[in-house]
């Protein structure tokens, strides 16, 4: 019992003369120098877009700041196909112009003396191919539950996409989805035909049709609908897209790498060895859906 106390008194002690010896330090920490951030896509059938802002000091709050009054144009096998025109939404620029399979293309962005966001400059895009997409068959609702292929953990109604995937390696996708009016924005969503170039996908050889969403709400009455959309994406997409995703969803482990500095596709055209943050894709696009009522 002695040693005991004796243990608490000196513990206590101890708290104490710490808790006094606390004095404030003050560490100076550098502001990182801001750089240009360019991200957006050229498609086969919606147009295109480019979002221009400015990257912020890490421990600023709120959004980034946004570019505005910039000279955004786009270029086609090297040859500029149209202007993209300043959207209310600061910092956006839109095309309603479409690509074509098999072009290669590129953003150039110049920002103007006296621009308040970011310094005068001309930044591009490095050419980004636009290669071809599957289209979808068929997406039909199904029951599914741990004894059905695809297998699932939770039963219930879920949405299944079944397609051709073309011969010849080296095709990726990226896949976006949607329940009703609400993007699912939480994820990247990207796989390659690595381990089934060729293949149908749907019930056939064995491969199970894709899963993309589910299970659906059962409340008696209610309607959603569940979209997807498939867009091809060159091999560099892909690697930039699996590095942001290893970065930003896979965090809190003690195992996980100190994040790095993720190089895009954006370059000052006077100073190439300049980079700035983003991507600039190009992309063919397939898309579909499915509703379901219980």
């Amino acid at each position: 019992m002695i040693v005991k106390l004796r243990s608490i008194v000196f513990i206590v002690s101890l708290m104490a003369l710490l808790s006094s010896c606390q004095d404030v330090i003050e560490i100076d920490v550098p502001e990182n120098q801001t750089a240009i951030s360019i991200t957006g896509r050229i498609t086969d059938s919606k147009g295109g877009f480019a979002v221009v802002s400015t990257t912020a000091n890490y421990f600023a709050q709120g959004e980034t700041p946004k570019v505005e009054d910039a000279r955004v144009l786009l270029f086609e096998d090297g040859i500029m196909v149209s202007e993209m025109q300043a959207d209310s939404v600061p910092g956006l620029y839109t095309t309603t112009f479409n690509g074509s399979v098999g072009s290669r293309y590129e953003v150039e962005v110049e920002i103007m003396e006296g621009n308040p966001t970011f310094k005068a400059g001309t930044w591009r895009s490095r050419p980004e191919p636009m290669l071809r997409v599957f289209g979808i068959d068929s997406i039909r609702v199904r029951g599914l539950n741990r004894n059905t292929v695809p297998q699932v953990f939770t039963e219930g109604a879920y949405a299944l996409m079944y397609f051709q995937e073309p011969p010849g390696r080296g095709d990726a996708y990226r896949v976006t989805r949607w329940k009703n009016d609400s993007l699912f924005t939480q994820s990247i969503f990207i796989f390659d035909d690595s381990n089934f170039d060729g293949r149908y996908i749907g019930d056939k050889n064995g491969i199970p049709p894709f899963n993309y969403f589910g299970p659906f709400d059962e409340k008696v009455g209610r309607k959603d609908s569940a979209g997807i959309e498939i867009a091809s994406i060159s091999r560099d997409y892909f690697d930039f897209l699996n590095l942001v995703g290893n970065q930003v969803f896979n965090v809190g482990s003690t195992f996980d790498p100190p994040p790095e500095t993720i190089i895009g596709n954006i370059y000052n055209v006077s100073n190439p060895e300049e980079y700035g943050f983003g991507y600039f894709g190009a992309s063919a696009l397939s898309s579909g859906g499915a509703r379901y009522k219980p």
